[in-house]
């Protein structure tokens, strides 16, 4: 599995960095994106994904152009946020497998195989027959999760995944986004829950001053520059962020 992402600009009216991105994924990975509030992280997810156009750049899996006719059938994303529908729970898992169901966009046996695989394993059978507006935002964030997994593509891209989720839900999730590295996928996820993932993670994406880099897991003195201030210090010998 191999992602490359070639003289990416992104933004809205302007480049949001000063340099292109350009940074080769040569191996199914788990990744995280981090930077403060404001410094371009949605956007740049978006972009990837497709959801908003590239100023500038290409992308590429296994050496081959991702075009606009064939993103959704080879990556996915989970934004922030319930979806502004009155679909109930078990149309929007369906319209995960929708890349793949052809002109009609009607779900072959091993269509449903999928949807029951993830509902399973997500343990979310209670909600299917409930409207998406009338579910609390934890149990839409994990419906959104459910759905990307549906669509069951090489790459995955989470704009903080966990954000309404509880502690439980929150370790679950984590761990589930994990495990998929093992069946070769490349999931890449923004994140400020630092002290959660920093030593779980197979490489860290910074954005931050307007420059896009990345830093190893290992490399503790990098993520304390990043995140330390006057209310917020790094204890050495937990590995942990703490307020003061």
């Amino acid at each position: 599995m191999q992602l490359k992402i070639s003289n990416l600009l992104f933004g809205y009216n302007k480049p949001l960095l000063e340099h292109p991105v350009n940074i080769e994924v040569k191996q199914e990975s788990f990744i995280v994106l981090i930077g403060k509030n404001g410094a371009g992280k949605s956007t740049f997810l978006k972009t990837l994904s497709g959801s908003l156009p590239a100023l500038s750049g290409e992308i590429y899996i296994n050496n081959e152009l991702v075009t606009r006719q064939k993103i959704s059938s080879q990556i996915s994303i989970v934004l922030t946020g319930k979806p502004n529908s009155n679909l109930k729970v078990h149309e929007i898992l369906q319209m995960g497998r929708s890349p793949f169901t052809g002109f009609l966009d009607q779900l072959k046996d091993a269509d449903h195989l999928i949807i029951d695989h993830v509902v399973q394993k997500l343990n979310i059978e209670n909600l299917l027959d409930k409207n998406i507006n009338e579910i609390s935002d934890g149990e839409a964030q994990t419906v959104m999760i459910a759905r990307a997994l549906i669509q069951d593509t090489p790459v995955i891209f989470l704009d903080e995944p966990t954000t309404h989720l509880d502690l439980e839900n929150k370790a679950k999730i984590f761990g589930l986004l994990k495990s998929l590295k093992e069946e070769g996928k490349i999931i890449i996820f923004s994140s400020h829950d630092v002290n959660w993932i920093v030593n779980q993670v197979d490489q860290i994406w910074v954005i931050k001053g307007q420059k896009f880099f990345k830093i190893k897991p290992t490399d503790l003195d990098k993520i304390k520059e990043i995140f330390s201030s006057k209310n917020l210090i790094f204890d050495e010998k937990c590995k942990t962020f703490k307020w003061i």
